[in-house]
């Protein structure tokens, strides 16, 4: 009868007919038996709606109108404090919000005795496992807030004397412990265990240690290994080549005994062990911390999202929807992994991994108000945190909201026109205001928000190049000013000239220059705030300018002798040029190598290049197919079946020794950064990797390396498949099977498989900001295949 009660109330608060979704779950105060007295308010109504858990914990709100909603939970006996999570009710469907843990905390209080009847002030007295510590006052007496209920070891440390261990059942409220007697001495504390590796190698490489100490050991080759040290509370880490440092074991050990510490087998995935039930799958990843992991869960019941710390193996569940398409991919995450933000149908869900804040923002409320800060409309992106994590920004297409993380505050831009992203804190905000013709360009920050660009005509050309806002404003209905606003300064440039107000701007793929289309086209120079008109007959589009922007290569066919002219040209051209680099009866392929090096192939047969540095031109004759340039970097077969490549301006060189008619360049899977350039080469049913160092010219060759299909992924970089960063290590994916990944360091040649022979289900791959590479998978712990965990490895 109270459960209908409440259904009754929510569909008067809502003001929406009863439907069949519904909140469900339940709240559990881990060690206790009791888990009644937690205040649980759904929020997102006109008014909040609150309930009191019973002894079960078990909580309902049925039914909810669909949208997105916060759920708080509250209670001065959890660790937590105020457990917030984001719900999405969606077509009716009921969400059921899976078990949440939360941690039962008491306090004790207590006294600590010195051998002797010496001074009992200053000792150290900590809950051993955790962070809860504090120091003895004069008459020796303590107090520890925040103690998690159960069975816990307080650890009382006086520099001098033996560690003094108690052990004590924490139970809900305060409590007296007994007397802890500190006595004189330092005896040695043992502790015996087992270490080795899940694939069952010989573990003598690996070493214990006690983490924060010089204390270690070394097992024998059945992983029996012994540690001595004194007194105290421990976590104990196992270490060895190849594999992350990882936690095997807390351990309290007392002065003359023996502690045993349980089995460990090291693998290089951590598994993540979860309350939600993630039989259906579950997709994983690492955040910018480094500390916790992302976890998108997929239950039969639509899919949970969590953040798993890394250091404690806790979870926090704070999004649950009956939307089962939402994955990692659709989560924003700030740089330093502190902010996480979901953009879903009615709404976003902001999380604070740093204070376990949660905001939930809704679209089916108005705007937001001092209020209703926790309540407004969506839109326009997945939205964007700050630098510094600390501000989220998103748009509906009206307004631009920007909200703080430090206390909860959003601010509305109006923005009649959108808004554009010029970086994390950098934003142009176009809004009407009280004109029907023109709209102004305020440059919004985390900290500002100031109008740089009046009387932009609201039917021009405008828009975001670079770090710079580039648009036509002051019009009088035929000419228009030509303005460029610098996006991380505001500084405002005119471009000397008049240009008409149908004049459209456009990009080209070099950053620093514009198309200006109008009669006659323009480039326009981002850096120099100049506009060059074209020659006629020259379309800017066919142009194809080198890295630095300073020169150009493009085609022209003469229908009357069918044939293809290729020139290049300093940036802008002002003049067409009378003399061709190069001529041919069929068509060019042509880019730029380098600054100074364009390499051009003619396609009439027979087969030649054209290889220009610094304006002299070599001719390439022995070209007998399966030419291609991408890029940077370009490829060939010559008469003698040998596979040549060229990159930057490094000379040409063979990639393949034993040349054979089946041999090619697999032109997908080349990559180049700053210090490598790289080529597959598929022969004979296999790949060889051919590595060039540009610097040197070094020439490293790997083969064997892929039997199926190659991935080339790097240190650094986040462009995924098909690129390498700014270091010497390659992950190379080795078939699409098992998911294996190889990690190649290209200096060396040391390698190191990235997935065990026992692991399973690959499903995600990536790197963290400053280069770290992590790879998610399934773990199958048993015969029938059952998913026990998802697991994530870090290199």
């Amino acid at each position: 009868m109270m459960k209908r009660n409440v259904a009754l109330v929510v569909c008067a608060l809502w003001a929406v007919a009863c439907s069949s979704g519904s909140v469900k779950g339940s709240v559990q105060l881990e060690g206790a038996a009791d888990s009644s007295g937690i205040a649980i308010t759904l929020n997102g109504g006109s008014k909040p709606v609150t309930l009191v858990t019973e002894a079960n914990g078990a909580f309902a709100f049925d039914p909810v109108s669909d949208g997105m909603y916060s759920l708080v939970m509250e209670s001065s006996d959890m660790a937590e404090g105020r457990w917030v999570m984001a719900v999405q009710v969606k077509d009716g469907k009921p969400v059921d919000v899976p078990a949440v843990k939360l941690t039962l905390v008491g306090t004790v209080r207590g006294k600590v005795e010195v051998e002797g009847g010496l001074d009992s002030s200053g000792v150290q007295v900590a809950v051993a496992g955790t962070d809860r510590l504090a120091l003895t006052g004069p008459d020796g007496s303590f107090m520890l807030r925040g103690v998690p209920a159960g069975a816990q070891k307080l650890v009382a440390v006086r520099e001098g004397f033996q560690a003094a261990i108690l052990d004590l059942t924490v139970s809900r409220g305060e409590q007296q412990s007994p007397v802890i007697a500190l006595k004189r001495g330092n005896m040695a504390a043992v502790v015996e265990g087992n270490v080795g590796y899940y694939t069952g190698a010989n573990p003598t490489n690996i070493t214990v240690k006690a983490k924060g100490t010089t204390f270690s050991a070394t097992p024998d080759e059945s992983g029996r290994y012994t540690l001595k040290l004194p007194a105290g509370a421990y976590t104990l880490v196992a270490e060895a080549p190849q594999y992350p440092a990882q936690v095997i074991a807390h351990v309290t050990v007392s002065a003359g005994a023996v502690t045993q510490a349980p089995v460990a087998l090291l693998s290089i995935y951590r598994r993540l062990p979860s309350t939600v039930d993630s039989r259906e799958g579950a997709t994983l990843q690492l955040l910018d911390d480094k500390q916790h992991a992302l976890v998108v869960r997929y239950t039969d019941n639509g899919s949970v999202a969590s953040l798993y710390d890394l250091d404690s193996d806790r979870e926090r569940v704070f999004f649950a929807t009956v939307d089962d398409s939402v994955s990692t991919g659709d989560f924003v995450v700030s740089t330093n992994g502190r902010g996480v933000a979901l953009s879903e149908d009615n709404g976003y869900v902001v999380f604070d991994t740093q204070t376990g804040a949660s905001y939930v923002l809704r679209a089916q409320d108005s705007a937001p108000t001092a209020a209703k800060r926790s309540s407004l409309w969506f839109g326009w992106n997945a939205g964007a945190f700050s630098k510094d994590s600390m501000f989220f920004f998103f748009n509906d297409g009206s307004q631009v909201y920007r909200l703080s993380l430090a206390n909860g505050q959003v601010t509305a831009f109006p923005a009649d026109y959108g808004a554009e992203q010029v970086d994390a804190d950098h934003y142009f905000v176009y809004d009407q205001g009280a004109s029907s013709t023109e709209f102004t360009a305020s440059l919004v920050t985390p900290s500002s928000a100031t109008a740089v660009l009046p009387k932009i005509g609201s039917s021009s050309s405008y828009g975001v190049y670079g770090k710079s806002l580039v648009a036509l404003t002051d019009c009088d209905g035929t000419n228009c000013s030509l303005k460029l606003v610098d996006g991380l300064t505001g500084t405002v440039r005119t471009v000397s000239g008049s240009y008409s107000q149908t004049t459209y701007i456009d990009s080209t793929e070099h950053a620093n220059w514009l198309v200006l289309s109008s009669s006659p086209y323009y480039f326009l120079s981002l850096s120099q705030a100049t506009a060059t008109a074209l020659p006629a007959g020259l379309s800017p589009y066919s142009l194809d300018i080198n890295p630095n922007g300073t020169r150009a290569v493009f085609t022209t066919y003469d229908s009357d002798t069918a044939h293809t002219r290729l020139y290049v040209v300093p940036m802008p051209p002002t003049s067409m040029p009378t003399t061709a680099t190069a001529e041919s009866t069929s068509s060019f392929d042509y880019g730029w190598l380098s600054n100074t090096r364009m390499f051009a192939f003619d396609n009439a047969m027979p087969y030649r290049a054209i290889d220009m540095k610094n304006d002299t031109v070599t001719t390439v004759t022995d070209i007998m197919g399966n030419q291609w340039i991408r890029g940077n970097m370009v490829s060939w077969k010559r008469a003698d079946k040998a596979l040549m490549g060229a990159s930057g301006d490094g000379a040409a060189f063979v990639l393949n020794t034993n040349a054979k008619d089946t041999a090619y360049v697999d032109y997908q899977q080349e990559t180049r950064n700053s210090a490598w350039s790289v080529w597959a080469v598929y022969e004979n049913s296999d790949y060889t990797l051919v590595a060039r160092e540009n610097a040197s010219g070094a020439v490293r060759t790997y083969k064997s390396l892929y039997p199926y299909d190659p991935r080339l992924r790097a240190t650094l970089g986040t462009s995924g498949e098909g690129s390498i960063g700014s270091e010497s290590t390659l992950f190379v994916r080795r078939n699409y099977g098992d998911g294996a990944y190889e990690l190649l360091d290209l200096p060396t040649g040391t390698r190191r498989m990235a997935i065990e022979p026992s692991m399973a289900g690959f499903n995600n791959a990536g790197f963290t900001s400053d280069g770290t590479f992590w790879i998610s998978a399934y773990y199958y712990a048993d015969s029938s295949g059952d998913v026990t965990a998802p697991a994530i490895a870090i290199f």
